[in-house]
């Protein structure tokens, strides 16, 4: 991975960005490729009655995620951390649910 040249200025011109982000001890090639991540993705909610949309209080609320492990990391072990995690701070309103598509 060092043998491969890395363009910060480019990079950072591509992504239309002027500072990296991110943990410094690491390089740019292992932040993006090596560290873990969860990503929220398709967050889907709201009424769709005959009229259209509406602004009343949704009853339910839908969202895929995907998370990137590294080695030590279980994916059923950090899929009921999420889990937990949402359960305990959304205030009681709605439980989360889940379903893996592993």
């Amino acid at each position: 991975m060092k043998k491969n040249h890395y363009a910060k200025a480019n990079n950072m011109g591509i992504l239309g960005i002027t500072a990296e982000d991110g943990d410094t001890i690491f390089s740019p090639w292992e932040r993006i490729w090596f560290r873990p991540t969860l990503e929220i993705i398709g967050p889907q909610s709201g009424y769709k009655g005959i009229d259209g949309l509406s602004n009343i209080i949704l009853d339910n609320s839908m969202a895929r995620i995907t998370y990137r492990l590294v080695n030590n990391q279980l994916g059923e072990e950090i899929l009921d951390m999420i889990v937990k995690h949402i359960n305990i701070n959304d205030g009681d309103i709605n439980k989360f649910c889940c379903k893996s598509l592993s």
